[in-house]
């Protein structure tokens, strides 16, 4: 009962949040730990944050079919609005292109910059609605959860899952809108940055 309840619902929140902070961690030294790359003029080094992100979104998609499994166990067959689930990763993926093509650029400059994202990746872990839902923080708290960028497509990968509620489109549509605007400035960021690279690798 409940505590497969919990344990589900703590898995689903995990899995989108393992591929951010995956990128977290291993963006920063995207372009320091290829130089051989950065030398030749003809490899596009904006693929290296698509491999990065393409990694983290085919194993949240491996954590799906885990979580699935483990639902088929516990309750039996899942609710047909799982099959939401690929759309909620795919909203948020611009998400992760963008952190890959924007620390990937800084970490060339700020050789430390990596051991700031993982302390931020160790503190969103409870500045996420994962261990709790956000109807159970506090009001004032809420409101500082909602502009964590990983609060609504954890809480629609939940309600598809494992509510058996179809997905907010609007709000979906939105944020999508919003990921892709994020991912656009830092490639730009990623492109205007580049030149430089050969002389700092």
């Amino acid at each position: 009962g409940s505590t497969g309840d919990y344990a589900l619902m703590l898995f689903a929140g995990l899995i989108l949040y393992n591929a951010f902070a995956e990128c977290l961690k291993k963006a920063p030294t995207l372009i320091t730990a290829n130089p051989n790359f950065v030398k030749k003029v003809v490899f596009p080094l904006e693929l290296l944050p698509w491999v990065m992100a393409l990694g983290a979104a085919a194993q949240a998609l491996l954590g799906i079919v885990v979580w699935l499994g483990g639902y088929v166990v516990l309750f039996g067959w899942p609710r047909l609005t799982a099959l939401y689930c690929p759309l909620v990763l795919a909203v948020f993926f611009p998400v992760l292109l963008g952190l890959g093509w924007l620390l990937a650029a800084v970490g060339v400059f700020v050789r430390d910059v990596g051991h700031a994202t993982e302390l931020v990746a160790h503190a969103l872990l409870f500045l996420t609605p994962i261990f709790y839902s956000v109807d159970a923080a506090p009001v004032v708290l809420r409101r500082a959860l909602m502009l964590n960028p990983l609060t609504f497509v954890i809480e629609q990968f939940r309600q598809v899952l494992f509510v058996g509620h179809g997905p907010d489109l609007a709000g979906l549509a939105l944020y999508l809108a919003a990921a892709v605007l994020f991912s656009g400035a830092c490639l730009l960021v990623f492109r205007r940055l580049r030149p430089a690279f050969a002389d700092l690798v």
